[in-house]
C-alpha cells in the first residue's frame, strides 16, 4: 500500500477513538486520556488505561467524552457524572468504562469487535517475526491525542487536542498471551517514528496545519509531549483492513528514542476475571 493508502485506512480508525478528559472552573482541561471504542458481546464500552480512568475521576470537575472521527479534532459530549468502571485491572493498566448514549446512537461511532481482533492479535504473536527484520516492518500505529497536537487559540479562549496518528515499530511482543500467572504482565514495546511528519500527509484545513507545524517543530526531549496518548489503540493497517492490537499504557522519551508500552488485546481478554459479556 501507498502511504496515501494507509492514510485513508487511518481516518477509518479515528472514528473508533476518541477523549475523556475533565474540566477546571477556568474552563480549561485538567487531565486528558485516549478512549478506544471496543463492542464486547452486544455492549459498546470505552476502553482506556486505568490510570487515565483513576485519574479523571480523582480530578472531577466537568467530564467530557467526545468521539474523534475523521476531523482534525474530538467533539465533546458534556456529561453529569463520569462513565462507570466496568471492569479494570492495575497489572495491565487497562479499564472498561460504561459508554454515554449520545456516543452508542452516533452514526459516525465505529466500534472494534474485542473478541475478533484479539483473536488476530494471538495471530500475529509468531507471525509477525516473519515480516518483521532489520529492512522491514509491517506497518503500526499508534493514534491518540498527545499533548504536542494541542493547540491554544487565546482569542477565542478554546483549547483544541488534535487525533495523531504515529507510525511504529514493535521491538518486544511476547509470542504467547498472559494467563495471569505470572507477577508482572507482559506488554508490547513499540519505538515511535516521529521525528519528521511526512508533508504528503499534511492536513489541509487551517486547524490541522497549525497541529502540524506544532508536530513539526515538537523537540520531544522530555518524553511529556507524548501525554494524553494514553488510552488509545495500536494499530495494524494491511491488506484485509485495520486491527486492533494493544491499548496504550504509556509514552516516554529515552536517549532520544521515543518509545510506547502498550498492553495486548489478546492479554486483556485472558486476563482471570475478565468479563466475557460485560453485561
Amino acid at each position: 500500500m501507498t502511504e496515501a493508502q494507509i492514510q485513508q485506512r487511518l481516518l477509518r480508525v479515528y472514528n473508533s477513538l476518541g477523549c475523556l478528559m475533565s474540566i477546571a472552573t477556568d474552563g480549561r482541561c485538567a487531565r486528558l486520556g485516549t478512549v478506544t471504542l471496543i463492542q464486547l458481546a452486544t455492549r459498546k464500552l470505552l476502553m482506556t488505561a486505568d490510570h487515565v480512568a483513576a485519574g479523571i475521576a480523582e480530578h472531577g470537575g466537568t467530564i467530557r467524552v467526545g468521539l474523534a472521527s475523521s476531523s482534525s479534532a474530538p467533539m465533546p459530549i458534556d456529561l453529569q457524572h463520569a462513565p462507570d468502571i466496568i471492569w479494570r485491572s492495575a497489572a495491565l493498566d487497562v479499564a472498561l468504562l460504561s459508554c454515554p448514549q449520545e456516543l452508542v446512537d452516533s452514526p459516525n461511532a465505529k466500534w472494534f469487535d474485542l473478541a475478533v481482533h484479539a483473536a488476530m492479535t494471538s495471530k500475529l504473536r509468531t507471525a509477525r517475526l516473519e515480516h518483521d527484520t532489520a529492512g522491514t516492518s509491517l506497518p503500526y500505529f499508534v493514534i491518540g491525542l498527545p499533548n504536542f497536537s494541542r493547540v491554544t487559540l487565546d482569542a477565542q479562549r478554546l483549547e483544541v487536542f488534535g487525533v495523531v496518528s504515529l507510525p511504529a515499530y514493535i521491538t518486544q511482543f511476547e509470542s504467547h498471551p498472559w494467563s495471569g500467572e505470572r507477577d508482572k504482565a507482559p506488554q508490547i514495546h513499540l519505538e515511535l517514528d516521529v521525528d519528521q511528519p511526512n508533508p504528503a500527509l499534511k492536513p489541509e484545513d487551517p486547524l490541522g496545519a497549525m497541529m502540524f507545524k506544532q508536530a513539526a517543530t515538537t523537540s520531544f526531549d522530555t518524553g511529556l509531549e507524548l501525554g494524553g496518548i494514553s488510552g488509545g489503540p495500536v494499530i495494524l493497517v494491511d491488506g484485509a483492513g485495520e486491527f486492533l492490537l494493544g491499548i496504550v499504557k504509556q509514552g516516554s522519551t529515552i536517549f532520544g528514542n521515543k518509545l510506547v508500552l502498550a498492553t495486548a488485546i489478546d492479554d486483556v481478554m485472558a486476563t482471570p476475571g475478565f468479563p466475557v459479556t460485560a453485561a
